[in-house]
């Protein structure tokens, strides 16, 4: 099937096109093993460590751990868009929506990726609580494939996780997605791969962040993730990081306004160049 989407991608895209879609396929379609996977921005990493960060929590911290929605304190709703690759058909989206209640805290998160001639997309509902020391949470996603001349398939699949609060600066955790290897297809020929993660963070200050995490995708080799925060005056900030799995590097700034905090972000990848992106945050102001 793989052969088939690149012929059909040469035959309707200039060469350069043709050589991200390749270099696309190549990560995305496991030949060994039929497996696809969602996915995410190429500056993920941006967003998702803030899970294990004691001040920086946000609408979409719970992508990256959903035991991170325990610390949500008020309703917090995010957008994120980005061009990846600077081409159009590899835009991405990802809204996600944090909801604080006294029985524990709901996240419903929806993604989209691609064009019409191949995307792929996710929704999911997530909960988390707090356990003393220890958080928890767990989501529920469909996710759904189409494919140009192909059709669509489509499957259920959950993911988890857990932080510890170490200290009041230190807080470490892991989390999993897939790890019953759910299905795609009326065959079911086609599975979901399992990957793990570990991750700690520590906030040195209430201005400086540091964070790290190891992720292994089945099949895939082991990447390490890495990502630091400054705050300036509380207003203003920049993050900057490493992904060794995409082999890019990722930055941003952004600044609050009110209740909406604004990040622009980008990344870059050493062989196929920028991607550029957009974040906007609404946290909802104490009660």
């Amino acid at each position: 099937m793989a052969k088939s989407i690149l012929l059909l991608i040469l035959h309707k895209t200039d060469s350069r096109r043709a050589a991200v879609f390749c270099f696309i396929l190549y990560s995305t379609f496991s030949f060994s093993s039929g497996a696809q996977t969602m996915r995410l921005p190429l500056a993920a990493v941006y967003s998702r460590l803030h899970a294990y960060s004691s001040n920086y929590a946000d609408a979409f911290s719970f992508q990256g751990n959903q035991a991170a929605l325990a610390a949500v304190k008020n309703v917090s709703a995010g957008v994120y868009g980005e061009r990846k690759f600077m081409l159009a058909e590899l835009s991405q989206y990802n809204a996600c929506v944090a909801l604080p209640t006294s029985s524990g805290n709901y996240g419903f998160a929806a993604s989209y990726a691609g064009s019409p001639l191949y995307n792929e997309s996710q929704v999911g509902i997530a909960y988390g609580r707090r356990m003393g020391k220890l958080d928890a949470g767990v989501q529920f996603n469909y996710y759904s494939l189409k494919i140009a001349g192909y059709g669509s398939a489509g499957s259920v699949n959950f993911e988890a996780g857990a932080i510890a609060k170490v200290t009041d600066r230190l807080n470490t955790g892991f989390h999993i997605y897939n790890p019953a290897g759910s299905r795609l297809g009326e065959n079911g020929e086609e599975r979901l791969p399992a990957i793990y993660s570990a991750g700690f963070g520590y906030d040195l200050s209430s201005r400086f962040f540091l964070c790290a995490q190891v992720e292994k995708m089945e099949d895939q080799p082991v990447s390490l993730n890495t990502c630091m925060l400054y705050c300036f005056a509380g207003k203003l900030f920049a993050r900057a990081g490493i992904s060794t799995g995409t082999t890019s590097f990722f930055f941003g700034t952004g600044f609050l306004w009110n209740d909406l905090r604004v990040d622009v972000t980008a990344g870059l990848h050493q062989q196929l160049g920028f991607s550029a992106g957009l974040m906007l945050i609404y946290n909802a102001p104490p009660k």
